[in-house]
């Protein structure tokens, strides 16, 4: 009876409650604002800063090849020293700016272009594959031949590139892309011929 009495007085209470309570004035329920959706959509930009190092290989080619441009005259020569390797390094800067556009819940697409500047250059002492054994105006030396003042230089200058990108998102804020586009690298190569009685090279007075 017990049970009986507190179930039926609860659901009492109850009804009390709601009749009651509509007789009332009703408090407006607090603003919860809803967090907004995470979109991968707009416009950035950004820069780097780092170092920068060139590899470059400079390779000689004899002009003739053998028969040389009239009949018993020789081939020139390409002495030891080509191939060369020349490694500038340079500090770095640069900045980039790109558009990302998410069209569905799971994919985005995007474009890239930056661009970034270094300076430096290397010099080495003769011309590569004319530093030992080469030609003095139109005769050939076949013994050693001191170069002068002949040298090679290259110079490291600026770098950009140009992108598309395709990414699948993982979670909402976890992109995962391939991209791929052109890439462009201003690299100056000079050869400096000494004077005529020592440079290798130097055919006139």
């Amino acid at each position: 009876m017990n049970k009986a009495t507190i179930c039926t007085a609860t659901i009492a209470a109850l009804i009390g409650t709601r009749t009651f309570a509509a007789d009332l004035a009703v408090k407006a329920p607090e603003y919860a604002p809803t967090a907004p959706a995470w979109s991968w959509t707009g416009f950035y930009v950004g820069g780097d800063i780092g170092a920068k190092e060139l590899h470059d290989n400079w390779t000689a080619t004899s002009l003739f090849d053998g028969g040389g441009p009239a009949p018993g005259f020789p081939a020139l020569p390409i002495d030891s020293t080509s191939p060369r390797e020349f490694e500038p390094f340079s500090f770095r800067a640069g900045g980039y700016v790109g558009y990302n556009w998410q069209f569905s819940p799971i994919w985005v697409v995007g474009v890239e272009g930056d661009a970034a500047w270094a300076d430096d250059s290397q010099t080495q002492f003769g011309l590569p594959g004319c530093a030992v054994n080469c030609v003095r105006g139109a005769v050939v030396t076949p013994s050693a031949l001191p170069s002068g003042g002949d040298s090679a230089s290259v110079k490291m200058l600026w770098d950009a590139s140009a992108r598309g990108r395709l990414g699948y998102l993982v979670t909402p804020d976890l992109l995962i892309y391939a991209t791929g586009g052109v890439a462009w690298q201003n690299i100056e190569v000079s050869g400096q011929c000494g004077p005529y009685f020592v440079s290798a090279q130097y055919g006139g007075p």
